[in-house]
Parts: structure tokens; sequence; C-alpha cells
């Protein structure tokens, strides 16, 4: 008979027989209950047999969403990096809840270098450094990616926040400057570099007079 058997934190199975890794096997719980599962790689070697770890199930593939042509965010990027080491967009994402009550969150979109996974594809993560990186260092949490073909690829940990993500990626793609402007009309800080804005003509568009140089957009029209 095949029972659980708990090692350190997790619950594995011991089987009187040895298995191999990816056999199915019912195991039965102490209150007589049977469950089947399919079996890790062997964990432990006893007197009353072997161990082995629950294999995980596969996660299916989170889905994708087409946001639309992304020459006109890139070229932003392209004229921005002239100037700049690290551009960034800071775009805020409005949510609608149940009772229609709108909030919102902001995300960070950079492009992705070289040694990137994707390169070239725009990288989106919180706005604000409310995780840690291996090192114990503030980081932000990475929501997904969007491919140079305009497809977004959510990250598991974008937890239900992708569709509103999507939406306002595809209002960037559509219209550059004006979407990502909007973040610094709603906040208060550049849309750009995050920096608060104090000047009436920053606040009116969004940015301020450094990013509007590197990144080629018009400032100073009252």
């Amino acid at each position: 008979m095949n029972t659980w058997k708990k090692i350190a934190d997790a619950w594995c199975v011991q089987c009187s027989n040895q298995q191999q890794p990816g056999d199915v096997v019912t195991v039965t719980s102490s209150k007589g209950e049977s469950k089947t599962i399919t079996l890790g790689a062997n964990v432990q070697t006893n007197k009353y047999g072997f161990v082995y770890a629950v294999a995980q199930a596969p996660r299916a593939p989170v889905a994708t969403q087409a946001v639309g042509e992304l020459s006109g965010v890139l070229a932003l990027f392209a004229k921005a990096k002239q100037h700049l080491k690290f551009p960034a967009i800071v775009l805020s994402v409005p949510e609608i809840d149940a009772d229609q009550d709108v909030d919102g969150f902001a995300v960070r979109l950079t492009v992705a270098g070289p040694k990137a996974k994707v390169p070239g594809s725009l990288t989106v993560t919180e706005n604000d450094r409310n995780t840690t990186n291996d090192y114990g260092e503030p980081a932000r949490e990475w929501l997904g990616r969007v491919t140079v073909d305009g497809t977004y690829e959510p990250a598991r940990k974008a937890n239900g926040r992708a569709e509103p993500i999507a939406r306002r990626l595809a209002e960037l793609a559509a219209n550059p400057a004006r979407v990502a402007a909007e973040h610094g009309r709603l906040t208060g800080r550049c849309c750009f570099c995050n920096t608060a804005l104090s000047d009436e003509r920053s606040t009116a568009v969004g940015y301020g007079p450094t990013c509007a140089d590197h990144f080629g957009l018009p400032w100073g029209v009252r």
C-alpha cells in the first residue's frame, strides 16, 4: 500500500515497492481516503520502502494578447536611447471593478537588452519597487513582456491584471505620446522619469522639459 509521508515541508509518497518517476499510483491516507497521483523523483529509501516526491502537473500556458504595432513606442525609446542608458515609460493602468468604480495602478516599460531572454522586447514591471531580488535589494515585480510583433505575454504574477494592462498597452501602441503623457497629467509625476512635476507647462503635457528633449516631444506650450 502507498501512503503519504511528510519530508521537511512537502508531502511525499511512501511506496513499499520500487517505482519509477512518472508512474501513476494510488495513495491511501490515514483516514482511508484514496487519491491517484503521478510520482516525481525518489527522495529517500528506508526500511519501509521508497519515498517519492509528487510530480507537479504542468501549468497551463498564460494566454497572450495582441496589443498592436509598436513602431511608435519603439521610436520614443530609440530617440531617448541617444541620451539615456535606461529610458523608461511609466504608464497608468485604470481598473474598473464589479461596482464600476475606477481604480488603478502603474506599470513601467523598458526595452530588454541584448542579453535578455527576448532582446528588444518591452519589459513590463510594476512601477514601485515592492519586491526584493536575490541580493535583498528592492526590485520591481515582473508582469510580462511585449514582443516586437505587438504580443503581450503576461507573467503569471500579473494576478488578474493582464486584461487591463493589455488594454492600456493597446492604447499606448495606437498613440504613444498622448497615452504615456496621461500618467503625468493624472499623477503630477513625469511619465518618463517619474519625477514630481512643478511647472504648469510640465503638468499640462505630463512630462518635464528635459525628458521632452530626450524623447523628442514638444513642451512649453501653455
